[in-house]
């Protein structure tokens, strides 16, 4: 079926241009436009249109137009504009060209309507490195000055500018977010946040609605990423105290796109997408967004392939001022062929002096042509909101699907010597994850005792289930060596027919009030509280369940001494789910552990230092229960969540423009992992956490080479202990480098860009996990807008 699909894709890509380009020259368009200079008269027609057009100023200079009132095609309607001024029109696609009707004109100076606009405003290449405004939750859209926690906004043009196509390409610039699982690898991407593993069921948002994490992650449905460090996520419900990112996908603009996009990656992966906006209607108040991509080819690391398919469908309707109602489709299909092989440590010296692990060679293979994993998910969901009255209003509903089956060696032991050995295993059939999920949000601001208060209800409920039966077929044990990797033909062991029900069903639901205040123009306060409820049950080796409902409260003050500059302190309590014991050692192997309290208190601050430069820091405490084996009087081991882990760090970021050539994004994190209840040492550093880690990236518009930037990062990540009290992965600094040209041909906006990632190819651990680092991987694109 994904072959299929991917087939059909590409010939929808073919066609598209041709499709829409009909399309806007026949939709009709409503005019009443008086008489007027005929320059005026273009532009109006080219706004109601969304089309644009190119004219030499000399021919319309001193030429007026008659009356046009009535709803015709944008054709017949420019025809009428243009009688009797000597001039024709024809048109290069959706731009109308205006000449003499006796003969061909050279243009000196070309008009075109406006660019498209994103949903901020700004548009898509004048983004920058810095989103002004961030979408928290029921608190609404607000300037990061008075966001009381630390956010970080990934804008599209960073997106495109460094070429990303995975999780970690779109948040590297992020000191805070460290790699999980890396995407060569034999699981799904994904990320800690200062120190936490993102909650697999609740960690992963789109659009704010739940979506599984092991879905493929498609960039080029993306307007922006937000990562949301700690609790700071609270306001869309349920979160864990790694955090949240939170997927914002493209929506229909007010003006037309029309986009189309080459991009080259790795040995021979070939890509094309397309990207295209309407506005439709005599008021333009039906609104699509279509994107569709492709991609086929070998990777950068030797014997790995990958196919991957994208549809993304947004439509929104205006029927009244203020009233907004959307709905949105999104489908990813990723074939990933040759996956490295995970690893963990296994026989180390546990004594004496420091050890460091062999780094893999990142440019070496270490799996088997055979491994592969598959991964689908589809995303839906509709809403509306609607301002009335000094009301606002939203309601949606979304639900998420995805299907993950592989092939792979998932933890192959690795002994000091570089040595390892691992079982190969089938896991079979495919493992599928669905949630469904509710919102509804009410909100009204009113001034009480000449203080401002916005008051907002919220409310959220999402189910979570899977249901199969599983099985994992042994491929047979592989032995190599960092140095010397082993191949081994595919034994094409069938299937197993042995496979255990996995049934599971989490349901969270969660109301939450919340009051910002302002009371003067120096002091914000937000104070708010939270009532979830958990329940979960499940069917693995045994049956398990449980309950819990908490109250759970939130409190930030902000306070801006003067202008620019602003201070908080924050509180936060979140409630969530526990974990399932997965240890076939442990006596209560199968079972479901009860839900657990999280808490965090964060103190910061954010300066705008120049117009367009933002400085932020963040101190921060969060607590979590842990888990940890607890022997049993018969010389068994259950695991337990009465162990408990405090992370307390310390956070700095630079973003925005430095002089008018120079935008930077720079951030550094320090962290204290330590665990206390159940750790055999009290306080004792908690293993495979970097503690210190920078990031930057830069971007320079080259002078005198109109439309050439350059740009490159610089990612440090510090040693990790492996295994206490003395085994480390070693330290490493990353390099990546690429350029940007903007440019017209033929009239049309062309960019193409160049992005090398680990520029000098350098071996590494990623991120200190025993996940194998990525090689050196070149990637190209070039760019056209219609």
């Amino acid at each position: 079926m994904p072959k299929t699909v991917q087939a059909s894709l590409r010939r929808l890509l073919a066609i598209l241009p041709a499709l829409f380009v009909a399309s806007a020259l026949a939709a009709p368009v409503t005019l009443d436009l008086p008489a007027q200079p005929l320059a005026q008269a273009l532009g109006e027609w080219a706004r109601v249109s969304g089309m644009s057009v190119a004219v030499d100023g000399s021919l319309v200079a001193g030429r007026n137009a008659p009356a046009l009132s009535g709803t015709m095609e944008p054709a017949e309607a420019l025809r009428r504009l243009l009688a009797n001024s000597g001039l024709t029109a024809t048109f290069s696609g959706t731009t109308a060209v205006i000449a003499r009707a006796d003969g061909p004109t050279t243009l000196r100076e070309v008009s075109v309507s406006a660019a498209p606009l994103n949903s901020d405003g700004s548009t898509p290449e004048s983004a920058g490195l810095v989103v002004p405004n961030q979408t928290f939750g029921p608190l609404g859209t607000l300037p990061a000055s008075q966001i009381p926690f630390s956010t970080t906004s990934i804008p599209r043009a960073v997106i495109d500018d460094q070429q990303a196509r995975t999780l970690y390409d779109m948040v590297r610039n992020d000191a805070s977010v460290t790699t999980l699982y890396t995407a060569t690898g034999p699981n799904a991407e994904a990320v800690n946040i200062r120190g936490w593993a993102l909650d697999f069921s609740m960690g992963y948002r789109m659009d704010g609605g739940a979506v599984s994490f092991e879905g493929p992650v498609a960039p080029e449905l993306l307007e922006r990423v937000d990562i949301y460090k700690g609790l700071d996520g609270f306001l869309y419900g349920f979160v864990t105290p790694g955090g949240m990112i939170n997927y914002v996908t493209k929506q229909p603009l007010d003006e037309p796109l029309t986009r189309y996009t080459q991009s080259f990656a790795g040995r021979s992966a070939l890509g094309e997408a397309i990207d295209v906006s309407r506005r439709f209607g005599a008021d333009r108040q039906f609104g699509v967004r279509l994107n569709v991509a492709t991609e086929n080819g070998d990777e950068a690391l030797a014997n790995q392939h990958i196919e991957r398919s994208v549809l993304g469908v947004a439509v929104d309707w205006k029927p009244v001022q203020g009233a907004r109602l959307w709905a949105s489709y999104a489908y990813a299909h990723s074939n990933l062929t040759g996956v490295q092989p995970g690893f963990f440590l296994n026989t180390f010296p546990t004594s004496g002096p420091t050890v460091y692990v062999p780094n893999p060679d990142v440019s070496t293979n270490y799996g088997q042509s055979w491994f592969f994993n598959a991964r689908t998910a589809q995303n839906a969901s509709v809403g509306a909101e609607w301002d009335v009255a000094g009301w606002h209003l939203r309601a949606s509903t979304s639900q998420a699907m995805s299907r993950e089956s592989k092939q792979n060696i998932f933890g192959a032991a690795l002994d000091a010597d570089g040595s390892y050995t691992g079982t190969a295993l089938l896991t079979t059939p495919d493992a599928p994850d669905d949630f469904r999920g509710y919102d509804l949000l009410i909100s009204r601001a009113w001034t009480i005792a000449s203080m401002e208060h916005k008051l907002s209800l919220a409310a959220t409920s999402t189910t979570q289930t899977g249901s199969y039966l599983f099985g994992n077929t042994s491929q047979g044990d592989i032995t190599g060596s960092l140095d010397h990797p082993t191949y081994v033909p595919d034994p094409a062991v069938p299937p197993t027919t042995t496979r255990h029900p996995f049934d599971r069903r989490i349901d969270f639901d969660n109301v939450l009030l919340v009051d910002t205040v302002k009371v003067d123009d120096y002091l914000r306060v937000i104070a708010g509280v939270a009532r979830p409820h958990v329940n979960e049950k499940l069917v693995f080796f045994g049956s398990s369940g449980y309950s819990g409902i908490k109250t759970a409260p939130q409190a930030a003050v902000i306070v801006t001494p003067v202008e620019g500059i602003s201070v908080y302190a924050s509180y936060v309590e979140s409630y969530q789910a526990g974990g399932f014991v997965n240890d076939p050692g442990a006596d209560n192997n199968g079972s479901l552990l009860p839900p657990y309290v999280s808490k965090q208190d964060e103190i910061g601050f954010k300066a705008a230092l120049t117009e367009g430069l933002q400085f932020n820091g963040a101190a921060f405490r969060m607590t979590m229960p842990s888990q940890f084996n607890q022997p049993t009087t018969s010389g068994h081991y259950v695991v337990t969540q009465s162990g408990e882990q405090v992370n307390k760090g310390l956070e700095l970021s630079l973003a925005g423009k430095v002089g008018e050539r120079l935008a930077v994004m720079g951030s550094l994190m320090y962290l204290e992992p330590r665990q206390y209840l159940g750790a055999p040492t009290p306080g004792s550093v908690i293993a495979g956490l970097p503690r210190s880690t920078a990031r930057v990236y830069a971007q320079y518009q080259v002078p005198g080479l109109t439309g050439l930037s350059l740009d490159g990062g610089l990612a440090y990540t510090g040693r990790v202990l492996g295994i206490a009290p003395s085994v480390y992965f070693s330290d490493h600094v990353l390099a990546d480098a690429g350029a940007k040209l903007t440019t017209r041909v033929a009239d049309f906006p062309v960019t193409a860009r160049l992005y090398v990632h680990n520029l000098f190819d350098r071996n590494y651990w990623a991120d200190g996990s025993s996940s194998v680092g990525e090689p050196r991987t070149v990637r190209a694109s070039v760019q056209v807008d219609f």
